[in-house]
């Protein structure tokens, strides 16, 4: 018995000349420009120290921001992580049944405002089943301990914040975009 003659294999196909880059070539050659490769850079960051009535223990934050432009100054930035731990703590205090106190609502999306009392609702629930939790679940305060946010754009920052409540560690995720003159939360998430 005999083998069939082997086919000749067909040559690979031509390989582009190197450019730098292994993505999509232009009809003159080059890379897109969004495809090129860049210089790696670190982001401009500010790092600072906040106070609190109900610590005696410093709240650390870092806010980073991926724009070239001026970001602002250390006192907005300042401002700001202020404002990101406010709004998380009230969020938190909210989903265990307190209510939004009303310059807080102005800056909350309806969305957001809705998610909370669900939250709010599941939580009563849980603490109803529970009876022994809700001590420890609704007496202590949310006391910040530290905020880490990004500066998307000069106009959005999302962040998460670090809080403590009695011995039970939360973080809260906040994204704030500003409209106008004042900044809406977004997005907020508590966990």
């Amino acid at each position: 018995m005999s083998l069939p003659a082997a086919r000749p294999m067909a040559a690979p196909p031509p390989r582009p000349e190197p450019n730098g880059h292994d993505g999509p070539i232009r009809p003159d050659g080059e890379t897109h420009e969004r495809l090129r490769p860049r210089a790696w850079r670190q982001p401009k960051s500010v790092d600072g120290i906040l106070r609190a009535e109900l610590s005696s223990a410093p709240i650390t934050y870092h806010i980073c921001s991926w724009e070239d432009g001026d970001s602002g100054t250390q006192t907005d930035h300042r401002t700001l992580a202020m404002s990101v731990c406010r709004l998380a703590c009230v969020a938190l205090d909210a989903t265990r049944g307190r209510p939004l106190p009303s310059p807080v609502r102005r800056h909350l999306a309806e969305h957001c405002i809705r998610r909370l009392h669900i939250l709010s609702v599941l939580m009563e629930h849980h603490m109803q089943a529970h009876p022994e939790q809700r001590a420890s679940i609704c007496r202590p305060p949310a006391i910040p301990k530290m905020m880490y946010g990004t500066l998307v754009t000069s106009a959005k920052i999302d962040a998460a914040v670090h809080l403590q409540v009695g011995q039970r560690d939360h973080w809260v995720g906040v994204v704030l975009e500003r409209t106008g003159s004042r900044w809406v939360c977004n997005h907020l998430d508590v966990g």
